[in-house]
């Protein structure tokens, strides 16, 4: 998913901004000239003057990047907005804009939604410790219930009894002794009736950690006050940024057990 893709309010950046991250620049013009069917001058044309491309010229850019659905439909919306002459069918335009904008600002976009029942979603997130149990299993050297309960400061038998739940789950399983990592519990939407106890288990322990003032947790906390198009930029940003940590935590090697709490939003 392109996140930036959204912030661009302009078709002529949008455009520029694909050229500019295409894994092939060279002779691109002349290539998406050829696709679109018009000349080089033509196309350089629209990215450097008034000049505006046709609805066709538009769908033709779109497969030509391989833009998905919504994408290829935000795309022809900010063309149709830049074209328009009439305020207030560009007033119309904009709002289809904003309400894309809106829907690609939710992070389950993002993620593969979760299979749990209502109680197994209960069970798992009546606090921290069944998600921190869970995720530890993937760090080989901490396959074992005892170092499980070291690393969590916890008793043994809270451990014994929350990786028994999480196999019934699915989440886990024995092979040779071990307690391995078995699956993800996959993503809670916001809808969910469960995911805030996760927001707050989380963020309870983050508080708690902040206020260590020998550790090496990173917390930051700023209330300030700025428009509500720049706040849209900005939670695109976090968008990206969420999308740069999964490609880096995916294919990393499991050795520490980490939480990052994001928090941005208009206080009520």
């Amino acid at each position: 998913m392109r996140t930036w893709f959204y912030r661009e309010t302009s078709y002529k950046k949008l455009l520029s901004r694909l050229i500019e991250e295409s894994q092939s620049t060279r002779g691109i013009i002349s290539r998406i000239a050829q696709a679109v069917g018009c000349q080089r001058s033509y196309l350089s044309q629209v990215l450097h003057s008034k000049v505006h491309l046709t609805k066709e010229q538009a769908w033709s850019i779109c497969v030509f990047f391989g833009l998905g659905e919504e994408e290829t439909r935000y795309f022809e919306i900010l063309v149709d907005h830049d074209r328009a002459a009439s305020p207030a069918y560009r007033k119309h335009l904009q709002g289809q804009l904003a309400s894309i904008r809106r829907d690609a600002g939710k992070i389950a976009k993002q993620f593969e939604s979760t299979a749990f029942s209502d109680a197994d979603a209960l069970e798992h997130f009546s606090n921290w410790l069944p998600t921190a149990v869970h995720m530890l299993t993937s760090i080989p050297d901490l396959q074992d219930p005892a170092r499980i309960a070291e690393r969590l400061q916890v008793r043994l038998g809270m451990v014994l009894s929350v990786l028994s739940s999480l196999e019934k789950k699915g989440l886990v399983k024995q092979v040779k002794g071990r307690w391995v990592f078995a699956k993800s519990t996959g993503y809670f939407p916001r809808e969910s009736s469960y995911v805030s106890f996760h927001h707050q288990n989380w963020r309870a322990l983050a508080v708690d950690d902040s206020r260590d003032l020998h550790g090496d947790g990173l917390h930051y906390t700023m209330v300030q006050t700025l428009s509500q198009k720049d706040f849209e930029t900005l939670k695109a940003l976090v968008l990206e940024f969420i999308a740069e940590t999964k490609k880096i935590a995916e294919p990393s090697p499991p050795e520490i057990l980490t939480a990052l709490n994001i928090d941005f939003f208009q206080p009520r």
